[in-house]
């Protein structure tokens, strides 16, 4: 069977589903991962309560909007950034789908084009993962790399896709990604100025768009990123805001058992937390871009995965239509 053959709403439908179902999970990983939790144990809880949340309270987008954002238990409320997240995870994947199904590739035989939606939904969901993580923490979790494979694998084993890349388009991509950034934005910058001008994890997170959109990928990722992040940030201080763990509200989809023992801490506690955090900041450089400031005071630092995200998103769903309004200029 030929993926054009396939019903268009049986395609749309079934996308749309798995799409916020892996949203769901994306907020289990964005809560649970940075603080060394496992992701699968215990189930979703109120955190409030700490009552496990049922079946029918657990279903994506559509359980948030019938409980009118509160806990069913307690009534405490429940942020609506899950079913946002779950709500964004289903249209990113609609549109993969609809893109691959019908315009990309109708001919293609639906299981060659099912393991090419699959690979690219495992990159859009590592994505969208570390750019939420990076917002909350500025942090890039190096968990990102593993999402490299599936692309490398998906080059070598079958037919390509536009804008999918073969093989060695793919590996270049990934060296690109690394050491590109690495030489230019962090050893570089730091021979220049003395510090690193990005993370290490934007690097490890470029070599996961170029291993999936190839060198071209990633020259657009790194460059329509910069321009987003830096108009963004612009329009954020304009407006008195910072981009970044400041705006983000904390939510958590299960209680962490570690805060009560943190919230019983002493002041001691506290300050070699803080003194610990301060060294960690020097010993590393941050996973985020940092903007120049007035003088005298410290440089903002922004968050850059999520626009390097959501430029390499856009190549991926719209790679064509940029380069040809490119070209026309």
């Amino acid at each position: 069977m030929t993926a054009i053959e396939l019903p268009l709403w049986f395609v749309l439908v079934f996308s749309f589903v798995f799409g916020a179902a892996w949203g769901s999970f994306a907020n289990v990983v964005v809560y649970r991962w940075p603080l060394g939790l496992s992701v699968v144990s215990p189930p979703s809880r109120c955190p409030s309560c700490e009552t496990n949340i049922r079946a029918f309270d657990n279903v994506p987008i559509f359980a948030w909007l019938w409980l009118r954002g509160r806990c069913r238990s307690c009534r405490a409320p429940i942020s609506p950034r899950y079913a946002i997240v779950e709500l964004v995870f289903a249209l990113l994947s609609t549109a993969l789908a609809y893109r691959l199904f019908v315009v990309d590739a109708p001919s293609l035989a639906a299981s060659v084009v099912l393991v090419h939606y699959l690979v690219r939904f495992s990159v859009v969901f590592a994505l969208v993962v570390v750019a939420l993580i990076d917002l909350d923490r500025t942090e890039v979790p190096d968990f990102v790399l593993l999402f490299a494979v599936a692309p490398i694998v998906a080059a070598l084993g079958t037919s390509p896709i536009a804008p999918a890349v073969d093989a060695l388009s793919a590996l270049a991509g990934a060296g690109l990604g690394y050491f590109g950034l690495r030489l230019l934005f962090i050893d570089g910058l730091k021979l220049v100025i003395g510090r690193a001008g990005m993370g290490l994890g934007d690097a490890h997170l470029l070599v996961v768009v170029g291993a999936m959109l190839g060198p071209a990928g990633v020259l657009f990722s790194l460059g329509a990123g910069a321009v987003q992040g830096v108009a963004a940030a612009a329009i954020a201080a304009a407006l008195g805001r910072r981009i970044g763990a400041d705006d983000v509200d904390e939510v958590e989809d299960v209680d962490d058992e570690q805060d009560n023992d943190d919230t019983a801490g002493s002041e001691t506690d506290d300050a070699t937390a803080t003194a610990t955090e301060q060294s960690d900041d020097e010993a590393r450089a941050a996973d985020g871009a940092e903007l120049a400031a007035p003088s005298g005071r410290t440089p903002m630092k922004l968050p850059f995965a999520p626009f390097l995200g959501l430029a390499a998103l856009e190549y991926m769903l719209f790679a064509d239509v940029l380069v040809a309004r490119w070209l026309a200029y």
